[in-house]
């Protein structure tokens, strides 16, 4: 029989979140092109920015990346299987996907929502994945006269994203779906300011912005799942 001791110590373990008494880092992984690409470098060459700055022991961040990964570069790309697929086999609790900027010049606004929507309903039918976060297309200076189809396009992917978050498949999974608007500037007038002569990737300053607009959004995902 049990004693008074034990059921309240009993009781006292059922009531500490089920994290806190055997918890493992949760997995983080970053998925994308060239921008993930050069995070990677930046949090390697700048150890204070290193792991998003999230402690190990809370969360392990690994990036999955291409130079010029694109959706939908020519019928035989298949960049699920090649890129996809293999950082599901990291077990990410916590998936951010940045693409489509790659796409713009073959793709209209509306193909680049449909192909993010595709690829973001097979993560969810494959993975055990609990929270994925998309990051909207950023306008750059070599798309200037993109704008408006960038706009669009985002406007698009948002919402196919909403349909997604409300639809059986996510209800079912109990995942979070959700759509990053950048914050710090990367999105504001001073834009300019912030990328190479390349007029494509972000200079230093463009990079820090990028990498706390990306920690702050996991970060309050990372606490909630850390609560669960």
């Amino acid at each position: 029989m049990a004693t008074a001791q034990s059921r309240e110590h009993a009781q006292s373990s059922m009531s500490v979140p089920r994290c806190l008494l055997a918890r493992r880092p949760l997995n983080i992984v970053l998925l994308g092109h060239s921008f993930i690409r050069r995070l990677a470098v930046f949090m390697r060459e700048f150890p204070e920015f290193a792991n998003l700055k999230f402690p190990r022991s809370d969360a392990i961040v690994l990036c999955v990346s291409r130079v010029g990964a694109a959706l939908c570069l020519r019928p035989d790309d298949h960049w699920i299987n090649v890129h996809v697929q293999p950082a599901l086999l990291h077990q990410p609790d916590i998936l951010f996907i940045h693409i489509g900027e790659n796409d713009l010049e073959h793709l209209t606004s509306q193909e680049i929502a449909t192909h993010i929507n595709g690829l973001i309903t097979f993560i969810l039918s494959v993975s055990s994945v609990r929270v994925v976060v998309v990051s909207q297309l950023i306008w750059m200076p070599q798309y200037q006269q993109r704008h408006e189809q960038i706009t669009v396009a985002n406007t698009a992917i948002e919402e196919h994203l909403q349909q997604i978050q409300a639809s059986p498949l996510a209800s079912r999974n109990t995942v979070q779906v959700q759509y990053l608007r950048h914050q710090f500037g990367i999105w504001g007038e001073n834009r300019l300011s912030l990328f190479l002569n390349d007029r494509t990737h972000l200079n230093e300053t463009g990079m820090h912005k990028y990498f706390y607009s990306i920690r702050t959004s996991l970060s309050a995902h990372l606490r909630q799942l850390m609560l669960q």
